[in-house]
């Protein structure tokens, strides 16, 4: 486990990729900063998939994800929570199409903020600091008080992984 971050004025991207109930990829997106000493959101956003083919779809994810990591200021890491590992095998389109937006999603980024890290909810509780559930509710302790949906939880656990991580 990496030791926490003492350096302040690290800015994080944290993404999540969600199936919306039109059966499209949405990108949530969380940015994160602790320049202040204690974590705070600067941004949150969905990016969500337009109607048009899957090779449209994904390509529009990943230009968007792309643009917003360049006009997001100085972003010192991105860290994307990708999907968990499921208890059993599902040959179901739902956890296929999130693979496949996390794949355009990380290229895209990776163009733009070299230190890309990837990983499941477990992962990214180890990286906290804690576990999955210790990093969830760090995320919804930090999402309330700047008024943010919990749908947000994946991407700002995300983000203040990549705090603890710190600087690349």
């Amino acid at each position: 486990m990496p030791a926490k971050s003492t350096v302040t004025g690290v800015r994080v991207m944290g993404l999540a990729v969600a199936i919306l109930p039109n059966k499209r990829p949405a990108l949530r997106t969380v940015v994160v900063d602790d320049a202040g000493g204690a974590p705070t959101v600067a941004e949150c956003f969905d990016i969500p998939a337009s109607d048009e083919p899957l090779a449209a779809q994904l390509h529009s994810l990943a230009r968007a994800a792309d643009s917003r990591a360049r006009s997001a200021g100085q972003i010192h890491r991105v860290v994307v929570r990708r999907a968990d590992v499921p208890p059993r095998a599902s040959n179901a389109e739902g956890p296929k199409l999130r693979l496949l937006a996390e794949g355009a999603v990380i290229a895209a980024v990776r163009d733009v903020v070299p230190a890309v890290d990837v990983g499941t909810g477990k992962d990214i509780g180890r990286w906290h600091g804690s576990n999955k559930q210790g990093a969830d509710g760090a995320a919804s302790a930090v999402l309330a008080p700047a008024g943010r949906d919990s749908k947000y939880v994946d991407a700002a656990a995300a983000a203040l992984a990549g705090l603890a991580l710190g600087p690349p």
